[in-house]
């Protein structure tokens, strides 16, 4: 067993939540999930169909928040640090590294894809007018 749970900020909680596509985390664990940019972008622009830059800053200040919490867990025997509530998943100094950074690139893509997607959407407007 992981020595420490850490609780992830609300809105990264409700990231988890909105990326659990998969399957169930319960049954998965991190497997559950899918924190592509194009993932990241549907939840973060779900209501207002824009992502806004301080929602993606209070992410990041919630990974970064998680990161800190992570470096001050001792590894037990089997090298596991921590888990995540809700994620079912335990993790190692590396794989927690790895998932906040994947996390951190997918909120820096996520609005590159969105504008994509926009661009997309208006040239297809434009097309059928």
């Amino acid at each position: 067993m992981a020595s420490q749970v850490l609780e992830p900020g609300k809105n990264l909680a409700r990231l988890f939540q909105g990326c659990e596509t998969f399957c169930d985390r319960d049954c998965c664990g991190l497997d559950a999930f899918d924190f592509s940019p194009l993932r990241v972008a549907a939840h973060l622009s779900h209501y207002s169909g824009a992502i806004a830059e301080r929602d993606v800053r209070t992410l990041i200040e919630e990974l970064d928040a998680l990161q800190h919490a992570g470096s001050r867990c001792v590894p037990n025997e089997q090298d596991f640090i921590c888990s995540i509530s809700g994620t079912n998943q335990l993790f190692t100094a590396q794989s927690l590294s790895e998932l906040l950074a994947r996390l951190r690139w997918a909120l820096g893509a996520a609005p590159a894809v969105l504008a994509c997607s926009d661009k997309l959407e208006n040239d297809f407007v434009a097309a059928s007018s």
